[in-house]
């Protein structure tokens, strides 16, 4: 059951990560579904680990986003301030 279940959250991974993104290979084949030395499940270590790692690329993408949207009003506003 665990080892259906360890399959299961992977394929999920690598549906939100990517297909270029092995999680059995990088995690040299642990089962996520198993428990870890500090009483919870693998996947949710795993998922911690990852959580600042994420909002920190979150923050980022917002800012590029944020900052080329800037960009592209300033420079509609300057070509309608030339016209």
């Amino acid at each position: 059951l665990l080892t259906d279940y360890d399959h299961r959250i992977k394929a999920l991974l690598t549906e939100i990560f990517g297909g270029e993104n092995d999680f059995d290979k990088v995690l040299e084949g642990v089962n996520l579904a198993g428990t870890g030395a500090n009483g919870k499940r693998v996947v949710q270590n795993l998922l911690d680990a990852l959580t600042p790692i994420l909002q920190d690329g979150a923050a980022q993408h917002l800012q590029t986003t944020a900052a080329n949207a800037r960009a592209e009003a300033d420079a509609a506003r300057a070509a309608r301030e030339q016209a």
